[in-house]
């Protein structure tokens, strides 16, 4: 019984390692290629910043309505 315990806590902590890398690699590669995509999309600052801050709370289950 222990045994099949151990396997599925390993199974739990590597789907959620795997899901954390995401999150962090989506991160990584925004911020490394937002000016190139605002540039080719003709977005200015404010909006490229928009994009990713409503992509965040979306990420959280945040909307605007539950933040004020």
């Amino acid at each position: 019984m222990a045994n099949g315990a151990t396997h599925v806590a390993r199974v739990v902590s590597v789907v959620a390692a795997t899901i954390i890398s995401l999150s962090c690699g989506t991160n990584y590669v925004y911020s490394a290629w937002a000016p190139q995509f605002a540039e080719r999309l003709r977005l200015s600052s404010t909006e490229s910043n928009l994009i990713v801050s409503e992509f965040h709370s979306s990420l959280q289950g945040r909307s605007d309505a539950d933040s004020s």
